[in-house]
């Protein structure tokens, strides 16, 4: 079958395959992640998963299998929902997992197998993780277990905890926590919002913390009863297990930072422990939609500039101009539109069009050229192609691509979502089709083809990262530009 994976791997897995193939090659990839994990048997492997969302239950043991890299290839939503769970059990390993999302999972399990001496680290980049008043539960079994967490987003998980008998760590790095409780050993370069608790071990710097924060302080409270932020309850003197996430012992899962248990506010706990979060500070960090999980920065964002290294930002987030499709540039008078409706905020298909599109007006980037680091795909359409066949029931979703079943030829994943633009380095706005000078890198006028929520990038070919035939073996061009021009390309008829 033809392919549109973008990484190289040593196993692969797309909605589009099957478990019978080996999994070995882009071209014939295994159809779940389940049996793509069973393929891993031996050190330093990479299993490739292609865009799309993959409904599962997880259970892979990985134990003494180091170097296991789990890659997410496009947007990859692993969904869970009630009563079931993503578990991967290791001891003595190291485990990334990279760009996945996980959505509605009971429970998210990291586990070393009970009773055995282990240290187990776990890596994960570039997650989201979203499982509403779900567990995210690294737990350890006697050991070592050491998650690390990299430009990482929680999103409504009612707690996270690392829980077992011996050392036990997470440390957190440019990340964004949402309407969660979280422990961890050290948290830097992070954001989390009032509606969330942290509980910090060790040390704290260069975060925007607005939620609680509890300290593991030298005395401790071990008994009696304590009333969390968000009016739970726990009693201390239970003693802790690797199930019960309401014990409240050192070290399972909560610490107390005074006799009352109370949580601090950031002001307080800047005044009380002044080694912590000296270069921290609490304020909006103006994300320029939050509901709908974009966390990309509004100009006047605090977040800018903040992180340790005095150049990356808070939360690992990319200041971003935004631009909502209601704007005028992708509605009204100064849009050109074809066989689509604007229905209240969204456009639709017209029918009995399969296909429409929609071109924005000239979008203003910034006087002089500027590098384009993400153009985002805010839209959250719950894209669904198990209704069998072109129909009005696969919801729209923008894709400049054709793929059907039928002429699988055109490689195209209708889940590696993509777009056409043009654009130009020259000071005023273009207003004809050569004005689009494309840097020079593209025929003028022309519009190429990207990838959604990644860094528009061409090939040496001139290829946009949207192709199926984008060259990942050789460095990408960037694109610098004064003004972009969208062409937004919408479909419903993507056979399964």
């Amino acid at each position: 079958m033809p392919h549109n994976f973008k990484l190289t791997g040593d196993y692969y897995v797309s909605k589009y395959g099957s478990d019978s193939n080996n999994g070995l090659t882009p071209d014939t990839p295994k159809r779940t992640v389940q049996a793509g994990l069973n393929l891993i048997t031996t050190n330093n492997k990479t299993l490739v998963i292609g865009a799309g969302t993959y409904r599962e239950v997880i259970s892979r043991n990985l134990s003494s299998l180091s170097g296991t890299i789990i890659s997410g290839d496009g947007t990859v939503v692993m969904q869970g929902y009630e009563g079931v769970f993503f578990s991967l059990q290791a001891v003595n390993t190291v485990t990334t997992i990279n760009n996945i999302i996980f959505r509605g999972y009971s429970s998210i399990l990291l586990a070393t197998s009970s009773g055995t001496v282990a240290s187990t680290i776990a890596n994960f980049i570039n997650c989201l993780i979203t499982c509403p008043l779900k567990t995210f539960i690294p737990q350890q079994g006697f050991n070592t277990f050491n998650p690390s967490f990299d430009t990482t987003v929680f999103v409504d998980n009612l707690n996270y905890s690392v829980s077992g008998y011996s050392t036990s760590f997470s440390t957190i790095t440019n990340s964004i926590i949402i309407n969660s409780y979280f422990s961890t050993q050290t948290i830097n370069n992070s954001y989390v919002n009032a509606a969330s608790i942290v509980t910090i071990a060790s040390s704290a710097n260069y975060n925007n913390i607005q939620g609680a924060i509890i300290r593991n302080a030298a005395t401790t409270v071990t008994t009696g009863t304590y009333q969390d932020f968000n009016g739970k309850y726990y009693n201390l003197s239970i003693v802790g297990n690797n199930t019960s996430v309401d014990a409240g012992t050192v070290g399972n899962p909560f610490y107390r930072a005074d006799t009352s248990g109370r949580p601090f506010s950031f002001t307080n706990h800047r005044i009380l422990y002044s080694t912590f979060n000296v270069n921290s500070i609490s304020a909006d960090p103006l994300f320029n939609n939050i509901l709908k999980q974009d966390f990309t920065l509004q100009p006047n964002s605090p977040h800018l500039y903040r992180a340790s290294d005095g150049i990356n930002n808070i939360g690992g987030t990319q200041l971003a101009t935004r631009v909502a499709s209601t704007s005028a540039s992708l509605s009204g008078g100064s849009a050109s539109v074809t066989s689509l409706n604007l229905q209240s905020s969204d456009y639709v298909v017209t029918s009995p069009a399969t296909s429409g599109f929609v071109v924005s007006a000239p979008i203003l980037v910034n006087a002089t050229p500027k590098v384009l680091k993400v153009i985002n795909y805010n839209g959250l359409l719950a894209f669904n192609k198990d209704n069998s066949g072109g129909s009005v029931l696969n919801i729209n979703v923008p894709d400049g691509l054709t793929y059907t079943a039928a002429s699988a030829q055109n490689g195209a994943n209708p889940d590696r979502l993509t777009y056409y633009m043009r654009w130009t380095t020259g000071a005023s706005q273009p207003t004809v089709d050569a004005d689009w000078n494309n840097g020079g890198l593209v025929t003028a006028g022309n519009y190429s083809l990207f990838e959604w929520n990644t860094k528009p990038s061409l090939d040496y070919g001139g290829l946009g990262n949207g192709e199926q035939n984008f060259n990942t073996g050789h460095t990408p061009t960037y694109i610098n530009a004064t003004y972009i021009q969208l062409k937004v390309v919408l479909r419903n008829d993507y056979l399964i």
